[in-house]
């Protein structure tokens, strides 16, 4: 003969009197609303930010530079071009200039990429002027 078993789930109902509480050192107390402000556990580092400023100073400067040399060249090029009083000798010295600024202007984007990421090397330069003298 098979028997099935079949557990249902059963409640119990408890009542102590006050008295019978007493006895078994049961303490009541009634329900308190707490505000709490809602916490998460995080971690934080904390980066110093005169570097950063530093190597956008250090680009920036660089960008001036290159600029001006870049039109430099341009003007004794076109002089050299004009035979307006420029020696050969003027004009690739300001070409020469102007290929060493823009080295200095891809080797400071190197360093910000490699020390801070893409998000700074590819903001625009009023972006970066604003993000490095904000206050």
């Amino acid at each position: 003969m098979l028997s099935f078993l079949v557990a249902a789930p059963c409640f119990a109902d408890v009542t102590l009197e006050p008295a019978e509480r007493e006895n078994l050192g049961i303490q009541t107390e009634p329900v308190k609303t707490l505000d709490v402000a809602r916490q998460w556990p995080a971690a934080a580092t904390v980066v110093d930010a005169a570097p950063l400023i530093a190597s956008l100073s250090d680009l920036r400067a660089a960008e001036s530079a290159a600029e001006a040399s870049r039109e430099e060249s341009r003007r004794a090029e076109q002089l050299y071009r004009n035979d307006a009083n420029v020696a050969r000798k003027a004009r690739d010295a300001a070409r020469t200039q102007a290929i060493t600024d823009e080295g200095r202007v891809t080797t400071a984007r190197s360093q910000l990429l490699s020390a801070w990421g893409q998000t700074i090397v590819g903001m625009n330069p009023s972006a970066r002027e604003r993000f490095s003298y904000s206050k």
